[in-house]
């Protein structure tokens, strides 16, 4: 198998299009439309070809990793992979085709699968978001359903790269305001040969298969499961001849496939043991599932369901290059001890079969927590103990414990990685009252990382303005500064301050407001950038500015021994020359600072009294 990473190589198929791609309308009749009328609508119809490298990504142990780490569940695997992707889906039906054709009639050549993505809006099509998103929706489909086939059904050796073709039509029309409609139509799925010949020797690689199974059924020791494992495993280790010298860049491709098992003389590295124990273990009916991640590089092995419960088995690792192979990684489980501390705890599940990440997150089922014991008597009722969960930046571990048995295992499960496939878009609170904000496309998993930043046409923000009073009164040549603005949006501020009657009242642009001499009234004028403006009545008279009201206090209040809590009252007019005095009734229970910060002292009841000029007002202070 080709080493996995996945690369989209967009190019036009049709002659016609890479000459333009443009076919005009005809008429009823067959004639061709006038050059006026071909200057206002075509028809355009394409095959847009990409092409996939093989997903399982499983490299040189010596290397670093190579692909995107993503993983979103452990546990819930139902058989296969292919039975996790959501029923009706677009993955599902290509999947369910590819399984069809490649492996109940084991044919190779193309596989057509029928969708409709319709699409429609004004200006370039190849643009539009919905075009755009229909593609992505396709991409994400045939990855998943690529990866899940792949993994499922690695008897189908011959199988490389992937090519798929999207094919689609869109009628456009030219006028004062460029329109178009179209729809996908389909996909078509083509596997490519890992090597050139290779799906024509189906018939040998069956009867390399065949006879391997011959070889392991004189092997065993008796016709158990577990004996019947341990001779695979055993034939495995001593079929295949690890490349330790090979190079990822010159690499034989068929090293990552059972063919170079089975047909290529037993060359073959992680990928080619893992897949070739799959198939001998199908041959025998046993369950067994290809695993990948990383164990101090991109690796892949192999989980076996034995009695109800599913163990590592990882014939790489096991294969000493002598005679006989070790039995480290035999049946374990994940606290299982290995080198360099228990199986679990060095290894990491990767979920996300496609190198891009674009594909569908997998579950694994739960591995057992020990290694096989022939003693083993029940299936492990397995139920989460506690979770660590993976961020996209950092892995996380999720440990199980069996209600039967009261055994732990645990998985470490891959830092998710960034994924922006769900299109989650947030405001960044940019807009003004002048112009339109952004948005950003956000990580799905809610890390907050932003991908790509966009206008949010509709946004820009109404011009507001509140004042603190809507009128005032002065006495002759009284300066306040009591009036105050609020409640601007964002990018607005105030232009000028005026008055509409200076013979009356001045006003500073500051906002400080001054009575003159001449009794009567006027208008205070405020004005933003935005345009919005807003008017407050002055009175001016010749008498002092009493107080009329005292107000914003509550009738009582309680409070703890020791604390403390402020009262505002709030005095009308805001320009009254009466000061506010504050009183307690009892200062052993409470006091009252002349700022009206009162401090409750002991147990019991006193009555605060606010007084400006004859106005009262009582607040009944509770201490407990």
């Amino acid at each position: 198998m080709k080493g996995k990473r996945l690369v989209l190589l967009l190019s036009v198929m049709l002659a016609a299009f890479l000459a333009g791609g443009l076919t005009l309308y005809a008429h009823a009749d067959g004639t061709a439309a006038s050059a006026a009328q071909a200057e206002q609508s075509k028809h355009i119809e394409k095959t847009l070809t990409h092409t996939i490298r093989d997903a399982g990504c499983a490299f040189n142990l010596s290397l670093p990793k190579l692909r995107a780490i993503n993983a979103v569940g452990i546990g819930g695997f139902s058989g296969t992979y292919g039975a996790q992707l959501k029923s009706e889906s677009l993955e599902r039906k290509i999947y369910d085709a590819m399984v069809t054709y490649y492996v109940r009639s084991q044919k190779s050549g193309s596989v057509d699968v029928a969708l409709s993505f319709s699409f429609s809006g004004t200006g370039d099509y190849e643009k539009s978001d919905e075009y755009l998103e229909a593609q992505e929706e396709i991409e994400y489909a045939v990855e998943s359903a690529f990866g899940a086939f792949l993994y499922d059904y690695p008897e189908v050796f011959w199988a490389g790269d992937l090519s798929y073709a999207e094919n689609f039509f869109a009628d456009v029309t030219f006028g004062e305001k460029e329109t178009f409609s179209g729809s996908f139509t389909g996909v078509t799925i083509s596997l490519m040969e890992v090597y050139s010949g290779a799906s024509k020797a189906q018939n040998v690689f069956t009867a390399a298969i065949r006879d391997a199974k011959s070889e392991i059924e004189k092997a065993r020791v008796d016709a158990t499961q577990y004996q019947t494992l341990k001779a695979i495993h055993d034939y495995v280790c001593a079929k295949i001849t690890y490349p330790y010298d090979y190079n990822l860049e010159t690499t034989v491709p068929v090293y990552h496939s059972p063919a170079g098992v089975f047909l290529q003389g037993g060359v073959a590295v992680c990928e080619g043991y893992a897949k070739s124990f799959m198939i001998l273990c199908r041959e025998f009916d046993i369950p067994a599932i290809l695993v990948v991640g990383d164990a101090g590089g991109s690796h892949m092995w192999n989980y076996v369901q034995l009695q109800g419960s599913w163990y590592a088995v990882d014939t790489t690792w096991d294969d000493t290059g002598g005679p006989a192979p070790a039995t480290t990684y035999f049946m374990i489980g994940s606290e299982t001890s290995v080198p360099g501390g228990t199986f679990g705890s060095t290894r990491v599940l990767n979920t996300c079969f496609s190198a891009s990440g674009k594909g569908k997150n997998f579950n694994y089922p739960i591995l057992n927590g020990t290694a096989y014991r022939k003693e083993n008597s029940h299936v492990h009722s397995w139920c989460i103990a506690s979770e660590t969960k993976p961020t996209c930046t950092k892995s996380g571990e999720i440990k199980y414990k069996c209600s039967i048995c009261g055994e732990v295992t645990s998985n470490i499960v891959a830092a998710l990685g960034h994924s922006y496939h769900d299109k989650n878009y947030v405001y960044n609170n940019d807009a003004t009252v002048f112009s339109d904000g952004t948005m950003s496309l956000v990580c799905d998993n809610g890390c907050g990382e932003k991908k790509t930043t966009v206008p949010a046409p509709g946004t820009k923000i109404p011009a507001t303005i509140k004042l603190n009073v809507t009128s005032l009164v002065l006495k002759r040549g009284q300066s306040t500064t009591a009036l105050k603005v609020s409640g601007l949006a964002q990018g607005d501020s105030i232009l000028k301050w005026e008055s509409l009657n200076p013979k009356i009242v001045k006003v500073s642009q500051s906002g400080k407001i001054t009575a003159k001499q001449k009794i009567g009234t006027a208008k205070i004028r405020i004005t933003l950038k935005s345009g919005l403006k807003r008017k407050v009545k002055v009175t001016v008279q010749a008498n002092d500015v009493l107080t009329s009201k005292i107000s914003g206090v509550t009738k009582s209040i309680t409070l703890k021994k020791g604390k403390t809590k402020k009262l505002a009252p709030v005095i009308t007019p805001i320009t009254s020359v009466q000061k506010l005095i504050y009183k307690s009734s009892n200062t052993k229970v409470a006091t009252v600072s002349t700022a009206g910060m009162i401090k409750a002292k002991k147990k019991g009841k006193t009555t605060i009294t606010m007084k400006s000029g004859r106005k009262t007002i009582k607040c009944v202070v509770t201490v407990k």
